[in-house]
């Protein structure tokens, strides 16, 4: 959705890519929105044609694993250009502890992360103006942890 809602909305925006590793996802994709370029990818070793602007990112990062540092890297040097903006959203993380128990719910291999270390990561890769802050909650005091929010920026 979020491929679609930046072509129909960014002015200037000239090209949209949705990328995903599940081709269930994909074939979703292709058929609420036939005319836009989705393709099935692993994160692990796809590199776009060319760089771009804006990399985002919602509910993947943390099933990269022990790819994470290296997917991170690839995105920083090979996928932004330079003042590009990775903007991503992850619901599993350390501080989410009603979170930490999806891996054995769904069976899945999932990397959780504090808040810190998702800061640490994202800077060690090179990224600059780093912020991280907790997103999509109800209020900060209702003690729900919300969608942990990154934005960082790679150096002109």
């Amino acid at each position: 959705w979020v491929a679609r809602k930046i072509k129909e909305e960014a002015s200037g925006c000239r090209d949209v890519i949705g990328v995903d590793g599940a081709p269930g996802m994909i074939e979703r994709a292709k058929e609420i929105d036939p005319e836009g370029k989705y393709e099935v990818v692993d994160l692990k070793t796809w590199n776009p044609k060319e760089q771009v602007d804006l990399v985002h990112s919602m509910e993947v990062l943390y099933y990269l694993g022990d790819d994470l540092e290296k997917v991170l890297n690839r995105i920083h040097s090979t996928w932004l250009k330079p003042g590009g903006v990775l903007a991503a959203g992850v619901d599993f993380y350390s501080e989410h502890k009603e979170s930490l128990g999806w891996p054995d719910i769904h069976h899945v291999k999932m990397r959780a992360l504090s808040e810190r270390e998702w800061e640490k990561i994202l800077e060690d890769s090179g990224f600059e103006s780093v912020k991280v802050w907790r997103a999509a909650r109800a209020s900060a005091e209702d003690g729900t942890a919300g969608t942990l929010a990154m934005v960082a920026v790679k150096a002109r």
